[in-house]
């Protein structure tokens, strides 16, 4: 089996899943050979360089930026992933590239194999500035979306954006979960017997219930509302806040915190090592994002085995969080419901952290193992899209 992915660039969240799709291939005496359209895009510090493999192309090409807006266009794309000869072809990236447009309307690619998108935005959001789609933009996407031969989606979320767009009782979705390295995280469980020492290490008493959040300050990740709005249940109480990261909300976020009187540690940008020791430290995860879509961080949490306080705005909040059970689900912009939710999770004993985070763990182990996530992901591809001829 031969596999071709065309994704805009590479990412440190997504190699993995790669290298695995690989490693699987490689045995069955299958290929992969993911194409890049781009080195580099604004707002990403990482470069192809950084992460190329045997497996990886990038492509010659050009790129617009337009605004907050990236359009990418290379030429030679469908030569270069009809000299693969693919069995399959996943597009990534966003259905706005003119190379998405150049591939998805090639009569040779499509003659040479089936091709779906992967995507997964979704509209749950509360930012202030998100605007409905215009009538004519929604008519252009669909006719787009249209040409594909099916849809690689994460979850409930992404279904539902596709949805405005395809029949998703015809249409052929391939379910495709973010996945990260899951036996790297789930080491925390391990590292939680030297929490006491962790907490020393740090200067955090063991009985202060610490909350952490690794995520660029930042309008769309929601830690200044959410402050706000839990306030009046935060003040007083024996919590710490823990986020780590950059951004221009910093500052405010630290004079909110002082002004309110609740206890908020930040942090620079932290490593893959540094976060799995914060995890393994902390009681709890929270992701207050206004706008998310498929974030790692949760699903790298929940192998970590902490309960999850997460945001109705992150796009995998459905498979991850049964609520009340493994963590609660609130919405940052509503007071009443971010004081409910926070006042039950602060009224828990440590026995139900415990039970919780045991909860989310086995979640990850059933949904979000990536061997066999990408086993499926294959067989699906082989036996769906492939011997199914759907194209």
């Amino acid at each position: 089996m031969r596999i071709s992915f065309l994704t805009n660039i590479l990412t440190p969240y997504r190699i993995h899943f790669f290298d695995e799709i690989f490693s699987q291939l490689t045995k069955t005496g299958g290929k992969i050979s993911v194409f890049v359209m781009t080195d580099e895009l604004p707002l990403r510090p990482w470069k192809y360089d950084d992460l190329k493999r045997e497996y990886t192309h990038l492509l010659k090409g050009k790129r617009v930026d337009i605004g907050a807006n990236d359009y990418l266009y290379n030429r030679t794309v469908v030569k270069d992933i009809l000299d693969f000869k693919p069995d399959v072809l996943i597009v990534a990236g966003s259905w706005t590239y003119p190379t998405v447009w150049k591939t998805v309307f090639s009569s040779k690619i499509k003659q040479q194999c089936p091709v779906l998108f992967w995507t997964e935005s979704h509209d749950h959001t509360g930012l202030p500035n998100a605007s409905k789609t215009k009538p004519v933009i929604k008519v252009v996407k669909r006719f787009i979306l249209e040409q594909f031969d099916g849809f690689c989606l994460p979850g409930k979320y992404a279904i539902e954006n596709i949805a405005q767009y395809i029949d998703t009782r015809k249409a052929q979705i391939v379910r495709l979960p973010n996945l990260v390295d899951n036996e790297y995280y789930s080491y925390a469980r391990e590292m939680r017997k030297y929490r006491t020492e962790l907490r020393e290490k740090n200067d955090i008493r063991n009985d202060v219930k610490v909350f952490f959040t690794p995520a660029r300050m930042v309008e769309l990740k929601g830690q200044l509302p959410f402050l706000l709005n839990a306030a009046n249940v935060l003040n007083g109480k024996n919590v710490m806040f823990v986020f780590a990261g950059e951004g221009p909300d910093k500052i405010r976020i630290q004079e909110i915190a002082e002004q309110i009187g609740v206890n908020v540690r930040l942090l620079d940008y932290q490593n893959q090592e540094q976060i799995r020791e914060w995890e393994a430290l902390s009681d709890a995860f929270l992701l207050p994002s206004i706008s998310d879509a498929n974030p790692l961080t949760n699903i790298e949490a929940a192998w970590a085995g902490l309960p999850l306080c997460i945001s109705c705005y992150v796009g995998n909040g459905p498979e991850l969080v049964d609520e009340y059970s493994n963590g609660v689900i609130f919405d940052t912009l509503n007071k009443e419901d971010v004081e409910q939710k926070m006042l039950f999770i602060l009224k828990q004993n440590d026995e139900w952290f415990a039970r919780a985070g045991e909860i989310s763990y086995k979640k990850a182990q059933a949904d979000f193992e990536v061997h066999s996530e990408v086993e499926k992901f294959i067989i699906e591809l082989t036996n769906r899209i492939i011997r199914g001829g759907i194209h």
